[in-house]
C-alpha cells in the first residue's frame, strides 16, 4: 500500500523533501553515484547513494533502502556506511465502511565500536476517508534497557476541493503534533503545520516549538531546567508551467532572532535541466543535468562569499573572498 499519510505530518514532510531533492538536486559532493531500481510489478523499490569527498580530506558515504509496499502494508529498510540501521512499518490491521485501524514502527540503530544507540517509535492509528487521522504512540524508546521517553499524538484533519468549471482538485490540510517527556516531566514538543497542495503548487506553514532538557545549567538537587526553542518554517514549490518550477524555503529562530530564506528555480530544455539556488548565507549555487533513457548525469557549481574583519595594526580591515565548490553525479533510474 502507499503511505496514507502522505498528506500528514511527519511522512508527507520527508515526501516534500524528497521531491524537492529530485527537482532540485544539485551534486555537492566531488563524486556521487545514485540508483533507483523499481521490480516485481512495482511493489519493490531500491535505492542507493554513494558519494566520495576529497577535500579536504577524503570522506566516503554509503546508503541504500529497499522499499515494498503491499495491499496492506508498507516496509522500508534502511542502512549506512555510519552504522545507522532503520525498519520503518505502516499497515492496516482492520476497517469497517470508511474506518482504518493500524500500526506504525520505526526502529532506528546507531552503533559501532564505542556506541550503541536503539530508538523506537511505534503507534496506534485511526484513520476515517481521506480527511480525518488520530494516533497515539510512544517514541524515542529503548525497549532493551528502558522504558518509553516520550509519549506523542497526532491529529490531522484536510479536506480536498474542487475548482468551479474545472476538474482540478485542491487539498488543505491541519495537523498537529504533541509529545510529553518523561524526563522534564512536561510537554517537550507541539508543533502544527497547515499543509495545500494542488496540482502546480505544495506549501507549508509550520510552527515548531520543543523543550530540551539544560543539563549544564543545574547541579544536583536542582530542578533540570529546559531550553524552549520556538521556529516558523514556509516551504513553497509552484509550477507556473510543465518547464519551470520555482520554490521557496524560509526559516525564522525566535529565539535568536535569525532567519534563513533559499530561492530556487529549476528548468527544463530540452532533455537538459537548469537548476539556480540563492540563499541569504550568501551561497549561489547552479547545476545542470541531463537525462538519457535510464541515466542521468548531473554538475553542480556552489560559490560562497566569505567576510572576516580582522586588524592590521591599529587599524580594522574587512577581508572578502569567494569559496569554490564542485561536483558531479550520475543515477541509473529505471522505474
Amino acid at each position: 500500500m502507499s503511505s496514507k499519510l502522505t498528506d500528514y505530518n511527519e511522512s508527507y514532510l520527508r515526501t516534500f523533501e524528497d521531491d524537492e531533492i529530485e527537482r532540485f538536486y544539485t551534486p555537492l559532493n566531488d563524486f556521487a553515484a545514485k540508483s533507483k531500481l523499481k521490480f516485481n510489478r512495482g511493489k519493490f523499490l531500491f535505492r542507493s547513494n554513494s558519494t566520495l569527498n576529497l577535500l579536504p580530506s577524503t570522506t566516503c558515504f554509503h546508503q541504500y533502502r529497499f522499499i515494498h509496499n503491499g495491499e496492506k502494508s508498507r516496509t522500508e529498510f534502511n542502512h549506512n556506511s555510519r552504522g545507522e540501521t532503520s525498519l520503518e512499518y505502516e499497515s492496516n490491521l482492520a476497517s469497517k465502511n470508511n474506518l482504518e485501524f493500524g500500526t506504525y514502527v520505526h526502529m532506528i540503530l546507531d552503533q559501532g565500536e564505542y556506541r550503541r544507540n536503539f530508538a523506537s517509535k511505534i503507534q496506534g492509528r485511526l484513520h476515517f476517508k481521506d480527511f480525518f487521522l488520530f494516533s497515539l504512540g510512544v517514541e524515542n524508546w529503548d525497549f532493551f534497557a528502558s522504558s518509553p521517553k516520550t509519549y506523542s499524538g497526532y491529529f490531522s484533519f484536510g479536506k480536498t476541493f474542487k475548482a468551479k468549471n474545472s476538474e482540478e482538485k485542491k487539498r488543505v490540510s491541519f495537523n498537529t503534533y504533541l509529545s510529553y517527556d518523561n524526563l522534564i516531566n512536561q510537554l517537550s514538543g507541539l508543533k502544527l503545520y497547515l499543509i495545500a497542495n494542488s496540482s502546480n503548487y505544495r506549501g507549508i506553514f509550520e510552527i515548531d516549538t520543543k523543550n530540551t532538557p539544560n543539563e549544564s545549567s543545574t547541579t544536583e538537587g536542582e530542578k533540570l531546567a529546559v531550553n524552549h526553542d520556538v521556529k516558523v518554517n514556509i516551504k513553497v514549490n509552484y509550477s507556473p508551467s510543465e518547464k519551470t518550477l520555482l520554490g521557496l524555503n524560509f526559516s525564522h529562530d525566535v529565539n535568536s532572532k535569525t532567519s534563513d530564506t533559499q530561492l530556487s528555480c529549476a528548468h527544463k530544455v530540452d532533455r537538459v535541466n537548469l537548476i539556480g539556488k540563492f540563499s541569504t548565507d550568501r551561497t549561489l549555487v547552479f547545476g545542470i543535468s541531463s537525462e538519457f533513457d535510464d541515466v542521468k548525469l548531473s554538475f553542480a557549481a556552489k560559490s560562497t562569499l566569505g567576510c572576516k574583519t580582522v586588524k592590521l595594526g591599529e587599524n580594522e580591515i574587512t577581508k572578502h573572498w569567494v569559496d569554490y565548490k564542485f561536483g558531479v553525479a550520475a543515477e541509473m533510474n529505471r522505474i
